[in-house]
């Protein structure tokens, strides 16, 4: 099957740059001139250039539509160019879009997110959720005097160094990771000041008790985007509570995927269980750069004063662009509409909902083996495996080829999502038929791939 696969993926790559010749041109110009590094140049297989958006839709320079699976990585609850994030950037553009000093936009959304954080007093901002986990692990060693911090294996937090170990690498055994460095230029003595933890795994208890008298915070995400969209069992997020009670290390929540998407604020309104700090990104900006670490007045309020000068005391966290007018603006119009009208959770599930039950409908009158991730408007897969997968260890065992395969084709289906299929959303702008839609593509691309002796 490899080698088929191999010639499969070839003669689709070959097809889209043939349908789409202005993306593969402006690929092209961009690969010949390098002056773009990013993840987004390397978009599976090649990058669709996108010209303008609208709703739960993407139209591309080539002229082509999709719906779009990905919604911005997340913080597009509304869809695209919602009328009421579009007013409040038109007003506040008129008023400006950069000052310095605050605005009070900045401090009605702050009264928005802590609202929505159980426990919550204070929060500070930042520029991204990567930023806000950074803050968080910064605030925690303030507050216990420690340096080591846990994060499962899996776990994507931003580009913050300690936490760049064994996110997409796995080593070790399962209940007992071994440290990776998942990106160059890491210091060699960050490692010493890092412990995996098996992620949805009872065994990351003892690890924590191992390493308790170092341990300043443990970081988990409620559900591990990246790795699978793989939601995190309520036990493990309450044995993880209860742990760092007794070893007196904080309990950090990164909800940068979850935060607004699954409820009118942090997923702990959904869980029985009360993080220390909880970092938040995308969605609150409405989808302009944001983020913030929210916590209780004790944990934050060293961030509340400027660094030196006598301040050493205190924990820096600030940025120029930090809680600016045009984010603050466009963060406000998004949250205000979400949590003034909870029932469009409902509707999110709903939706969400349909979707998984629909691409399992199709494994199923296929034949296929699969499985579907995910809770609310946020699902992950198909995973092409026999038994159900809960940690990115998991998908060791799963068909990984015909997974990128999958999110490939779809794009000539008219589909956008990300690629492997792992991590995607809906909004508020989908409808049944889009859903339905996306459904049907997966059903006719994995019927191909059958054919093909891809699955």
């Amino acid at each position: 099957m490899g080698g088929r696969a191999h010639e499969l993926m070839e003669a689709v790559r070959a097809e889209l740059w043939r349908t789409h010749p202005n993306s593969a041109s402006a690929h092209a110009h961009a690969i010949k001139r390098r002056v773009i590094g990013s993840t987004r140049s390397r978009f599976w297989p090649v990058p669709l250039y996108v010209e303008r958006a609208e709703g739960a839709y993407l139209y591309d320079v080539d002229g082509f539509r999709y719906i779009d699976c990905n919604m911005g990585h997340g913080p597009l609850i509304l869809g695209h160019r919602p009328p009421a994030v579009v007013a409040a950037l038109a007003e506040q553009i008129r008023g400006g879009n950069h000052y310095g000093p605050p605005s009070s936009k900045e401090c009605a959304l702050a009264e928005l997110i802590v609202a929505g954080v159980p426990g919550a007093e204070m929060l500070a901002f930042t520029n991204s959720g990567g930023e806000s986990t950074m803050a968080a692990v910064r605030l925690a060693r303030a507050a216990t005097g420690r340096e080591t911090v846990g994060k499962c294996e899996g776990g994507l937090h931003g580009n913050y160094e300690p936490l760049l170990f064994n996110v997409f690498s796995i080593a070790g055994e399962t209940d007992r990771p071994e440290l990776v460095a998942d990106c160059a230029g890491l210091p060699d003595g960050v490692a010493n000041d890092v412990v995996v933890l098996p992620f949805n795994d009872d065994a990351a208890f003892d690890l924590v008790r191992e390493h308790g008298s170092e341990l300043a915070c443990v970081v988990v995400e409620p559900l591990q985007g990246s790795a699978g969209t793989f939601p995190a069992s309520t036990s493990f997020l309450q044995g993880l509570r209860a742990v760092c009670d007794e070893v007196g290390a904080l309990l950090v929540f990164d909800e940068v995927i979850t935060g607004f998407r699954l409820a009118p604020g942090s997923a702990a309104l959904t869980l029985d269980v009360r993080p220390d700090l909880v970092t938040m990104g995308k969605a609150i900006g409405g989808g302009m750069p944001v983020g913030a670490v929210i916590g209780r007045r004790e944990h934050v309020m060293p961030t509340d004063s400027p660094p030196g000068g006598g301040f050493h005391e205190q924990v820096f966290v600030g940025g120029t662009f930090s809680g600016n007018p045009m984010t603050s603006a466009a963060g406000y119009a998004q949250l205000a509409q979400l949590v003034e009208n909870p029932a469009l959770y409902q509707e999110l599930s709903a939706i969400g909902e349909r979707m998984r039950r629909g691409l399992r409908e199709a494994l199923s009158e296929l034949g296929i083996p699969g499985f579907v991730t995910g809770v609310g408007s946020i699902w992950g897969g198909p995973y092409f495996m026999d038994r159900e997968p809960a940690s990115m260890r998991d998908l060791l065992d799963s068909n990984q080829v015909a997974g990128k395969l999958l999110s490939t084709c779809l794009l000539e289906h008219g589909v956008l999502m990300t690629a492997p299929a792992h991590l995607n959303f809906l909004s508020t702008a989908h409808t049944e038929e889009d859903v339905d839609q996306v459904v049907e593509a997966h059903r006719d691309v994995m019927k191909m791939l059958q054919s093909e002796g891809c699955l």
